[in-house]
């Protein structure tokens, strides 16, 4: 463009001129050889006065010709630039539409911090509002609950709204600076181009305006939520430190009197019934955050427990069909309702994933576990012990509503005074009672005493005013005894799965998860009642604030975040890398378990495509390498990182580990063209058997004779390799047979295709072939072919011929010979002319 207006403007006046001049120069030549020539003089004096008007001073002229052209470049420029920023605040103002449309409502943020607020006041009460004579450490942890919940939603909205705040005043900034741009208000001169130019304003702020009112709205009202949102933050978090203040007061005056003793008057201060329902409403509120912020574990819970249940049904299916499962379940409780055994041995394990739930939450598992271990065990038992169980489970569910209760009242108190006094009876009168030959589970008893001494603590307590020891020793002692109830059950439960899986899964994978499947059914491992002795203490620590102070200083050591270098981490994180990776382990070897059994179920059953065994060495690559990623997420590792660690090594793998290497690239061609799958029946070396399972490094090949054989991968696939079943499980068999050389060769071809036709394994197609192969020295041979529907059926099947043919050419008097040779020896007489002749010997 800048091009086009240099020639334009410049270079072609200045053409001209220099025309004009060369034109006047050529008329003077011509008047000095032809003066007398006046035409040629009329002409020269027509053309200069007709270019000397507009050529009287050309450098003056083109100088202004000049100053002409610049404005007009600037006026296009300015043009231009005028377009473009009526386009970018249009732009802006459709994206700051776009996002007020998709932005916060604040309508509805406004509906949730009014509940807020609401909650906030409700939990209060009774610790910052209508306080009662004490504070209870029940009613202090369940506020503190939701108060961090209330916290938690009140930071996340803070930030919702800091962000939609920080975007909308992006959007008005950028349209202020667009609109106060003074190119906008420079005016041509052009009537034509500023009428125009006006026209495009106005459909512009036609635009603008609505959008800059809805913002000029908007900011003051999202201003004034942020306020209102930090404002119940800075509550709540006063609120919070305060109660923390409370519960380490509380703490440490628990054995001290904190109301009247029993007998005395109370201090009533609101009526039960006011108290039972600000209560209950507290309750349902933890357990209504506490669900929604696990749902993800809860979920988790459910499908874990519907997983197990299809797994013991499985079991429990196979074994009717082998016939060894009691009628009465003897030892073997686990199966009698198979969905109740799963939700017991989910649950007790389970709940420990579940990170400090409230009382609410955790009482409703253990309601859950206690009737489903009621049902299963409703005949397992004797009649002594299940009506010891049945009184032990409903003072526990007096025992959980007592602790829903979060104010003291005299009523509660007095209820508390019964149930503590009814479980020192109970505990005593089990204890000392007999009957423990009839205990499947002796350290029942233990338990059992030291609920007794708790319930002897609690009476006492409560008696003389010390309300909180007096509540947690009750709950806490009914709470214990269940849990550790509920989890020897469990460990039997899960000793009794365990052992029937091992009965039902048998094999040379048995041994996958290092654990002796030959003592499990006899007495369960112990690592099983360590686990039942650290859980244990967990959730009795629970019932007491002092767990808590004992456990922050352990979880700041895990979770505090430590640098080395540029790089940070926790040692929770460590742990967490190594915990997935060993989980990601154990799933790929359970995975690997079951399909093994199904692969050798397929096996029997002869059906050589074996599903899920075909595709296990993938579907544990693919189990282990999502465990990979997740543990370098878990830990925060970036994998940039992570990718130049993994190239430092592959230089020491290459070196130092090439064999290794190898057969774990061997694994993955195996997994992927698949020249053996699981189930296959193989001949490697001259040895044959059955691919029993591929693993990363090696495969493993249960022989004929029982033995078990390790072959690594690289061998595997350099080796010879025969696959009786890759294409076809059809096999094909021979069999070979001599008869003399007196038969009617005819005869016994028809004998030994009426012993193939008979027999029921030998296929029809392809049909068998008996054919005469040789002249032998004592017999004329028979090859006879036939062919089977699967390779594992022959050598039974050539025995089953060799007997029929047998005994079919002895019936028939056809004679099978064997090789032989005669021997005659002749002795010749001496002459007696004393000529010495020779012995000779004649063979036959």
């Amino acid at each position: 463009m800048q091009n086009t207006f240099f020639i334009r403007r410049i270079v072609w006046p200045l053409g001209l001129a220099l025309l004009i001049c060369l034109i006047d120069a050529a008329a003077l030549a011509q008047q000095r050889d032809s003066v007398g020539r006046q035409d040629s003089v009329d002409v020269r004096d027509s053309l200069i006065d007709t270019v000397k008007p507009v050529f009287r001073d050309p450098i003056k002229r083109i100088k202004e010709r000049g100053r002409e052209s610049i404005s007009e470049f600037k006026t296009d420029k300015l043009a231009i630039r005028q377009d473009d920023l009526l386009e970018q605040i249009k732009k802006n103002i459709y994206n700051a539409k776009a996002y007020l449309k998709r932005s916060i409502d604040t309508a509805d943020v406004i509906d949730e911090m009014n509940a807020i607020r609401r909650w906030y006041n409700m939990a209060g009460e009774g610790v910052f509002t209508n306080k009662g004579p004490v504070e209870t450490h029940r009613n202090l942890g369940t506020t503190t609950k939701i108060y961090e919940e209330l916290l938690r939603k009140s930071i996340a909205r803070r930030e919702e709204v800091d962000k939609s705040l920080k975007s909308l005043m992006r959007y008005r900034n950028i349209i202020d600076s667009l609109t106060s741009d003074s190119a906008l208000y420079a005016f041509s001169n052009d009537s034509v181009q500023l009428v125009q130019y006006i026209e495009k304003l106005k459909a512009t702020g036609q635009e603008l305006r609505p959008a800059d009112s809805i913002l000029e709205q908007t900011v003051p009202r999202i201003r004034s939520l942020q306020l209102r949102i930090n404002d119940m933050i800075t509550s709540l978090t006063a609120g919070l430190e305060e109660i923390e203040n409370y519960r380490v007061a509380v703490s440490y005056r628990s054995f001290r009197q904190e109301v009247p003793r029993l007998w005395q008057k109370p201090a009533q201060h609101r009526s039960f019934n006011d108290i039972f329902q600000r209560s209950a409403a507290k309750d349902v509120l933890s357990w209504k955050f506490y669900a929604q912020n696990n749902s993800g574990n809860i979920t988790m819970l459910v499908i874990l427990i519907l997983l197990s249940a299809y797994f013991l049904r499985n079991v429990k299916r196979r074994l009717i069909k082998s016939g060894v499962l009691h009628t009465d379940y003897a030892g073997q409780h686990v199966l009698r309702v198979p969905l109740l055994s799963a939700i017991v041995i989910v649950i007790s394990y389970f709940q420990f994933v579940f990170p400090d739930p409230p009382f609410v939450f955790s009482a409703i598992l253990w309601i859950i576990v206690a009737i489903c271990l009621s049902l299963i065990y409703r005949r397992g038992v004797s009649t002594y012990w299940m009506i010891a169980w049945v009184l032990l489970v409903t003072g526990f569910l007096a025992a959980c509503c007592i602790n829903l209760i979060l104010e003291p009242s005299q009523p509660e108190r007095w209820m508390m005074m019964i149930l503590s006094t009814g479980g020192c009876v109970y505990a005593a009168y089990f204890i000392f009672n007999g009957h423990r030959d009839e205990l499947k589970e002796k350290t029942v008893v233990f338990f059992l005493a030291f609920m007794g001494v708790q319930m002897l603590a609690a009476t006492i307590g409560n008696l003389y005013g010390t309300y909180n020891f007096a509540k947690t020793s009750l709950v806490s002692g009914f709470c214990s005894t269940m849990i550790a109830v509920q989890m020897l059950w469990t460990i039997r439960l899960l000793n009794e799965g365990l052992f029937l899986a091992s009965e039902v899964y048998k094999g040379a994978d048995r041994k996958l998860f290092y654990v002796n499947f030959d003592r499990i059914g006899k007495s369960a491992p112990t690592v099983f009642y360590i686990f039942l002795l650290i859980g244990w203490l967990i959730l009795f620590g629970r019932n007491f604030y002092i767990f808590k102070l004992v456990t922050d200083p352990i979880q700041e050591f895990f979770f505090r975040q430590r640098s080395v270098g540029d790089f940070s981490f926790s040692i929770w994180s460590v742990v967490s890398f190594f915990l997935i990776l060993s989980l990601s382990v154990i799933v790929s070897r359970i995975v690997s378990f079951f399909a093994s059994g199904q692969a050798a179920l397929q096996s029997k059953t002869h059906d050589n495509r074996a599903g899920i065994g075909s595709w296990l060495l993938l579907v544990r690559i693919v189990i282990i390498g999502l465990g990979l990623l997740l543990a370098f997420a878990a830990a925060g590792i970036p994998f940039d990182k992570v990718t130049l660690i993994l190239g430092a090594l592959g230089v020491g793998i290459g070196f130092g580990l090439q064999a290794l290497v190898n057969n774990l690239v061997s694994g993955l061609i195996i997994a992927f063209e698949k020249p053996v799958n699981v189930g296959d029946i193989v001949e490697v070396a001259g040895r044959g058997g059955t691919i029993k399972s591929i693993g990363f490094r090696s495969s493993v090949l249960a022989a004929y004779d029982g033995a078990v054989v390790v072959i690594p991968n690289g061998d595997l696939l350099n080796q010879h390799v025969v696959n009786w079943t890759q294409g076809s499980t059809l096999r094909r068999g021979d069999v070979a047979v001599g008869v003399g050389y007196g038969t009617d060769l005819g005869k016994a071809t028809e004998i030994l295709n009426q012993v193939l036709a008979t027999h029921d394994k030998i296929l029809k197609f392809p049909a068998p072939a008996v054919l005469n192969t040789a002249f032998n020295n004592s017999s004329i041979d028979f090859q006879i072919y036939f062919w089977l529907p699967h390779s594992r059926d022959l050598m039974q099947v050539k025995s089953d011929v060799i007997n029929a043919i047998q005994k079919a050419f002895r019936e028939a008097g056809i004679e099978i010979p064997y090789p032989h040779q005669d021997l005659r020896v002749q002795v010749m007489k001496q002459p007696e002319n004393g000529e010495r002749n020779e012995d000779k010997l004649e063979q036959g």
